[in-house]
């Protein structure tokens, strides 16, 4: 299953990406393997690599200047995404009062 990553951004943006597979080959590929150490910029990578990978950045930005432009990067789930396999975000669903 998919795991979406939830990005905001030190503007207030807040972009919602699921995982790509490239991205976790490349983030793996540039820590030489994603260990307990390195565990807190993986999540950054992995965010950065799907977010490139989507196209939802400039292809321009370097990972230093993206990650400068950051506030948080929270792991929204993988239930959450299968839910919803788009890079949209939840819309709220009315209650059946």
């Amino acid at each position: 299953m998919a795991t979406r990553l939830k990005v905001t951004f030190d503007d207030d943006r807040v972009v919602e990406v699921v995982v790509t597979p490239r991205a976790q080959v490349n983030t793996e590929r540039f820590l030489n393997g994603i260990k307990d150490a390195s565990a807190i910029e993986a999540g950054y990578r992995l965010a950065y690599e799907s977010l490139m990978q989507r196209r939802l950045i400039d292809s321009g930005t370097g990972y230093e200047e993206w990650i400068d432009s950051l506030l948080d990067v929270d792991e929204v789930g993988e239930d959450a995404a299968a839910e919803n396999p788009t890079n949209e975000a939840p819309s709220p669903t009315p209650s059946s009062d």
